[in-house]
């Protein structure tokens, strides 16, 4: 059974050690404690609760499953993510969460343009997803053809349908008109022992495999909103672009 850590009593869905380091780069950044802040997909808002233990007062946050949810924040939605969310409220902020959700949702692409359709001029978002380019990973799909967190059984367990690399969040960050700001990566499920069994196989094949070999189980991202870049926003300009180039 795989092992979670905790927030003031609440369950952090996700790798160990991901919420705290995804929390160290909203402190690293400095956002003020009256930054309007959304939450996507907050569940039962262990999160969220970071955020007002740490005082912030203008919160806000999104969770089909409401339940769970016993925090108090000034909004509440239940918003289909895989749906046109952005319109249906007026209010656009400084910060927006997505803590391992886009893995989940029919169209990452879709998810990034609704929330930089939420953002501010000066907004950023927070967003986290697996890493699958570690070197379990690539191992995992040396061996088994299939990527770490995305086998059959995970779809149907947890629906993780898009396994994203660092590459491609940050061609969709170019698309939808994103900035890297901070980036890090963090999390594992494996116990100490295991740890420590996995270690030399880790560093041995870090040694042969190029690109990106970040080490944790889960990629995370702050990103600020930019303009989107007018010739990659959609398919059509995409394609008449590269058309005229060739031409």
């Amino acid at each position: 059974m795989l092992q979670h850590s905790e927030f003031n009593g609440l369950k952090e869905k996700a790798a160990p050690g991901t919420h705290q380091a995804a929390w160290q780069l909203v402190k690293r950044h400095g956002f003020s404690a009256d930054t309007s802040c959304l939450d996507l997909a907050a569940g039962n808002g262990a999160f969220t609760a970071r955020f007002v233990d740490s005082g912030f007062t203008d919160l806000s946050v999104s969770e089909l499953h409401s339940k769970d949810f016993k925090l108090p924040v000034r909004s509440f939605f239940d918003w289909d993510l895989n749906q046109s969310f952005s319109s249906l409220v007026e209010k656009r902020y400084g910060l927006v969460t997505a803590i391992e959700i886009i893995e989940h949702l029919d169209s990452p692409l879709h998810f990034l343009r609704e929330i930089h359709n939420l953002l501010d001029k000066e907004g950023h978002l927070l967003l986290t997803t697996p890493n699958v380019q570690n070197v379990m990973s690539r191992l995992k799909f040396l061996l088994k053809g299939e990527l770490k967190s995305f086998s059959y059984s995970d779809f149907i367990d947890q629906r993780h349908i898009h396994g994203i690399t660092d590459h491609q969040i940050k061609i969709f960050f170019e698309i939808v008109g994103f900035e890297v700001v901070h980036q890090t990566s963090a999390g594992s499920f494996y116990s100490s022992l295991k740890k420590k069994f996995l270690a030399p196989v880790q560093f041995l094949m870090s040694k042969v495999l190029k690109g990106y070999l970040a080490p944790g189980d889960v990629n995370i991202y702050l990103v600020r909103k930019t303009s989107a870049r007018s010739q990659l926003s959609n398919s059509l300009d995409h394609y008449m672009h590269v058309a005229n180039e060739i031409s």
